[in-house]
């Protein structure tokens, strides 16, 4: 069966993370899967699978309604029946042209919830009209299939909740041991972190809805309680002038020498494994990779109540939930699972059992057989 994807870009994020998980897992299982994107900057294009037939359909400007024209010429040149568009903008151009065509099925796959600004919001609502009764909505977590009944009135007649999957056999102790050098693992000595000081661990861009300053905020307070300094540990990038703002915030707080920022890394897995507790402190999530990542590498996760996570901190086995933009409650749940004995074994077959790829792919695969 042949099956088009629709992305904006193959850039660095959470949606572009599952779009790889899924497509090349279609193309491992003998599908033949196509891949459209919008955009020519696709930093992620060497993580596709070499075999998938990619267009890029460049556009000229923003909203460049003419690629509808060159994606339908694309979907029936490659006559296949089933197009999945990831996010709305995507769906929107590649439905357009499809509106009173049935043989076709179209599925629009969410990956964000609250709308970004306004005038965003504005134009998903009149973007997701072209939604007809024999498309599907597929929503990543039940949060966010209310969330659009709220926000934007989408109540669709088909739809469906698959949770993201992730590699769980990749993001494992077994796994990393046997594939990654042993020097790896030593981060804390080559930052010169001390042995017995306790590490926070951050993983995702630098952006303001990860809302940092909360973390610096809560650490200022966490170590006002601790007898041993903890440490935050951020992997991830962002723009110079970004980072910039956070590290004053950080000599603001006097905490410059406990909070380290690492930059990106294509290799997570020995922070992942050997930091004491995984946090995000986001105000805007949806169903976060990250977080399962860590969760699957068996490190206890503080995550804030946005979005789905109170669908994956299901109990306080597997971590903490704390409050938005609430220094005071994250500073508890690092505090509360720092004096925790907690079982990496549990939190990891949980994750394994409950969001693998396998699981996920199997639930995408029955969807497409069915409709």
């Amino acid at each position: 069966m042949k099956i088009i994807f629709v992305s904006n870009a193959l850039k660095v994020g959470g949606a572009e993370k599952f779009l790889l998980n899924i497509i090349n897992g279609f193309a491992a299982r003998g599908y033949q899967p196509v891949l459209f994107i919008l955009d020519d900057d696709n930093p992620l294009m060497p993580v596709l699978d070499k075999s998938i037939k990619t267009y890029i359909f460049k556009k000229k400007f923003r909203y460049d309604i003419g690629i509808s024209l060159k994606i339908r010429r694309a979907i029936l040149r490659e006559k296949a029946t089933k197009v999945i568009c990831i996010e709305i903008y995507p769906f929107f151009l590649s439905k357009l042209l499809f509106q009173f065509n049935n043989k076709i099925k179209f599925y629009i796959s969410l990956h964000n919830s609250l709308p970004i600004h306004k005038k965003q919001h504005i134009f998903d609502i009149a973007y997701l009209k072209v939604f007809r009764k024999p498309d599907t909505a597929i929503f990543i977590c039940n949060y966010q299939k209310d969330c659009f009944r709220k926000k934007y009135n989408f109540n669709p007649f088909k739809s469906v909740v698959i949770y993201n999957g992730i590699d769980t056999h990749f993001f494992s102790s077994s796994s990393a041991n046997n594939e990654i050098s042993p020097e790896l693992f030593r981060w804390k000595e080559k930052i010169g972190l001390p042995e017995i000081s306790k590490t926070i661990l951050m993983i995702g861009r630098l952006s303001r809805e990860k809302a940092h300053i909360f973390a610096f905020e809560a650490l200022s307070l966490l170590n006002k309680q601790l007898p041993v300094k903890a440490h935050l540990v951020i992997v991830g990038t962002g723009p110079d002038n970004f980072l910039k703002i956070l590290q004053d915030k950080c000599r603001e707080l006097g905490i410059e020498n406990v909070v380290h920022f690492l930059g990106g890394s294509s290799e997570v897995r020995p922070y992942l494994l050997t930091a004491d507790i995984f946090t995000l402190t986001s105000f805007s999530e949806t169903f976060s990779i990250a977080a399962l990542e860590a969760m699957s590498c068996g490190i206890p996760c503080s995550l804030t109540r946005v979005g789905g996570a109170p669908e994956m901190i299901v109990n306080d086995q597997i971590g903490v939930l704390s409050e938005t933009r609430n220094p005071e409650s994250i500073a508890d749940s690092w505090n509360t699972l720092l004096s925790r004995s907690m079982s990496r074994e549990y939190i990891s077959n949980y994750t394994a059992s409950h969001f693998s790829l396998d699981k996920m792919m199997n639930e995408y695969i029955s969807l497409i057989g069915q409709s």
